[in-house]
């Protein structure tokens, strides 16, 4: 419920006059790969580039929007250390702003609601000032400039789904297991990733009790990435 309340009462009025079901709108993405050879070992990684106001929201609402889901639900499960990237930017602006990084209730969800307005406003402004601004598969916008890097692909896709293009296998999953024993409560969580991927199951879920339900989990992630590479980049 507090997802909802935290997407609908503060994006809904920004986003009152924008359709993301129009025909005919084309999604572009670039591949971008540092020029310093040190750099990410030549990794390259790829990026939205939003072609209107209108794009920018849509990535914010869908992208961005699951990692405020998934910082909320973190948060809410009451863990002392932040296991997402949105959790612990807020943790980290309570912290900054006097709250401590233990802080709760109605302090943290204001300074979330104040963060995301400001970060969403944030991009806009620089898609109006630059024409163009680079969008990560997360909560990244990053600063592309032609000395440090290069753009050596480009495509457009029908849908905001990023493209994928390496191979991943069950044999590539790797799983962590975290033992939980703070506040007087013990329990295990166990975690997976596969390549730069962390695993994530059909109903969004990024920890689990037991390995074996971890294991499940990565069966369908796998599953779903190969689908999408194989019926939509190839």
């Amino acid at each position: 419920m507090l997802v909802q309340m935290n997407v609908v009462i503060f994006i809904i009025p920004i986003m009152q006059d924008v359709d993301f079901n129009k025909t005919n709108i084309m999604y572009h993405f670039v591949k971008i790969k540092s020029k310093l050879g040190n750099d990410s070992n030549g990794k390259t990684f790829w990026y939205f580039v939003p072609n209107s106001v209108e794009q920018v929201i849509e990535h914010f609402k869908t992208i961005f929007g699951k990692e405020i889901s998934a910082g909320i639900r973190d948060k809410m499960a009451g863990y002392k250390h932040a296991d997402t990237p949105w959790r612990l930017a807020i943790d980290a602006t309570c912290s900054v702003k006097g709250f401590g990084w233990d802080c709760h209730g109605l302090p943290w969800l204001d300074e979330a609601i104040s963060l995301e307005n400001m970060v969403l406003q944030n991009r806009i402004r620089d898609f109006h000032k630059y024409g163009k601004i680079y969008l990560a598969n997360g909560v990244t916008q990053f600063g592309y400039n032609e000395e440090q890097f290069e753009i050596v692909e480009e495509i457009d896709n029908e849908t905001l789904e990023y493209p994928i293009e390496e191979l991943y296998h069950l044999e590539d999953v790797r799983y962590f297991k975290w033992d939980n024993d703070f506040i007087g409560v013990k329990g295990v969580h166990w975690y997976a990733k596969v390549g730069k991927y962390d695993i994530v199951d059909k109903n969004g879920n990024q920890k689990w009790n037991t390995k074996d339900e971890a294991e499940e989990a990565a069966r369908w992630f796998c599953q779903e990435l190969m689908y999408k590479k194989y019926h939509h980049y190839e």
